[in-house]
């Protein structure tokens, strides 16, 4: 947890703004899955979300659930995943994030998947469908482990108090899957500005849905927020070939190295 504060608090100090890459864990197959990661911490992508295979989800567009399908279909699980893929990103030096929905918890427990996570050595984790019974409980346990939490904050839902152990607050930009369109507008000002009031500051947001190119990116750091998620774009690139996937991570690392007026 402590590092991957330490990153986005060296980023924002030099006034930078911080790109997220999400990536479905083990996709396409290990090996490649290693050079992807290698190749967005080569380009200052440290944080990475390692997405966790478990059923169909509203959430994820059609890209995403399929390389999640994938996944499954190549043999992979949860419980491997969060091991075999978590170790491969921080073997690549990146800060990687659990991602995985309530039906991972199911089938590992929510105390399983937590300790998991924690003791494979993940920087944070996030259930974005989480209740808010839910999201107690993850977040007496995550600080019980150590482990950061990230914060996932709904469309239109009203805003929550934030635990100790959030390390991100996540806001969706709009009521749609992955991979829609990002539309940028001053509702999303306001609520990345009640988040900076609600806690004091100290935590950095984060927006995504549907932040596919630099212009998209710049448009987040332009309202205020510290971090841009991207992740359809991500995986759409690296389905097809890893030079299309360098190419896009090239091209969208320079957003996120403009340097801008800190928060």
């Amino acid at each position: 947890m402590h590092g991957i504060r330490r990153y986005l608090a060296e980023q924002k100090q030099r006034g930078l703004g911080t790109i997220v890459g999400y990536l479905p864990g083990l996709f396409p197959d290990s090996v490649v899955f290693r050079l992807a990661v290698r190749e967005l911490v080569r380009n200052n992508i440290r944080i990475v979300e390692v997405g966790v295979p478990g059923g169909a989800q509203d959430m994820d567009g059609a890209i995403i659930a399929g390389a999640l399908a994938s996944v499954r279909r190549h043999g992979h699980d949860a419980r491997s995943v969060i091991q075999e893929a978590v170790a491969i990103a921080i073997d690549e030096g990146a800060l990687p994030i659990v991602m995985g929905f309530r039906v991972v918890m199911e089938e590992l427990g929510v105390a399983g998947f937590l300790k998991m996570s924690a003791e494979n050595d993940a920087a944070a984790i996030l259930v974005p469908d989480a209740d808010e019974h839910e999201k107690a409980v993850i977040a007496t346990i995550s600080n019980d482990l150590d482990l950061g939490t990230v914060c996932f904050l709904p469309a239109n839902a009203p805003l929550r108090s934030f635990h100790q152990s959030t390390v991100i607050a996540y806001i969706q930009t709009a009521e749609v899957s992955t991979g829609g369109d990002f539309k940028p507008d001053l509702k999303l000002v306001e609520r990345i500005e009640a988040v900076r009031r609600d806690s004091n500051g100290r935590i950095p947001v984060a927006l995504g849905f549907g932040i596919k190119s630099v212009d998209h990116i710049r448009q987040v750091f332009d309202l205020g927020a510290d971090i841009a998620v991207v992740g359809t774009a991500l995986v759409e690139a690296l389905a097809a070939d890893l030079e299309t996937f360098s190419r896009y991570v090239q091209s969208i690392s320079s957003a996120g190295q403009t340097r801008r007026v800190s928060s």
